[in-house]
């Protein structure tokens, strides 16, 4: 029995909570200020337990604004009572104390009330706010927004279904492109038009089977 390991201590959230509207209606940060709170109750401390925004920032690695955000949300859904505002000044430096609802009061002997589970249908409006946030003043997106213009067809005839050609050379000796025009830009892509290597030497009149056009000095 002497070396029996002691029981650690340990902090209850009893599944009849976690399945709660209010409980679902909580953000990630408020769940975590409220389990931090927690660690701080002692089974004899309720109604007393010391606990500021700073130390709920620090240990949630999170703003002060937030953690002053996730108290307002746990009292309003009754998670937490205040039972002694605490306040930050040059006289006087005292946090705020705590008492769990979920647990008996060990500062007057009330018994626990369980006001979370009074909060339902303040609940579920919060978590119809959360997941609809345009109905809090946001305008929807629009349908111009969300989709690409579109393209335009003034009737001009695609360059594409052109007659093919062969490749006349330019004045300055490169070759012009089949389908013609500059090449298409398709969102920073250009597209190249590559044409088969051909003999751009003169035909021969006779290798074509046609009639041999007289210089313009020659008299017949």
């Amino acid at each position: 029995m002497k070396n029996r390991e002691r029981p650690d201590r340990y902090f209850q959230v009893h599944h009849y909570m976690l399945k709660t509207d209010a409980w679902r209606a909580l953000s990630a940060n408020a769940r975590a200020v409220y389990l931090q709170i927690g660690a701080r109750y002692t089974g004899s401390n309720n109604g007393k337990i010391v606990f500021s925004v700073r130390d709920a920032a620090s240990e949630c690695d999170i703003a002060r604004n937030t953690a002053g955000r996730c108290f307002k949300k746990l009292v309003d859904l009754g998670f937490i009572e205040e039972t002694r505002h605490g306040g930050l000044s040059r006289k006087t430096r005292m946090a705020s104390e705590w008492r769990l609802t979920a647990f008996r009061c060990d500062l007057t002997g009330a018994s626990k009330t369980c006001l979370f589970m009074q909060r339902g249908e303040l609940a579920r409006g919060h978590r119809l706010a959360r997941s609809r946030p345009q109905t809090g003043g946001r305008k929807p997106v629009r349908l111009s927004q969300t989709t690409a213009a579109s393209v335009a067809n003034d009737g001009t005839a695609c360059r594409k279904r052109c007659s093919l050609k062969r490749p006349s050379v330019a004045n300055d000796g490169t070759l012009e492109p089949i389908l013609g025009g500059s090449p298409v830009a398709n969102d920073g892509t250009h597209i190249i038009y590559q044409v088969a290597a051909q003999n751009l030497e003169p035909a021969d009149p006779a290798a074509d089977g046609l009639p041999d056009t007289p210089d313009a000095g020659t008299v017949h």
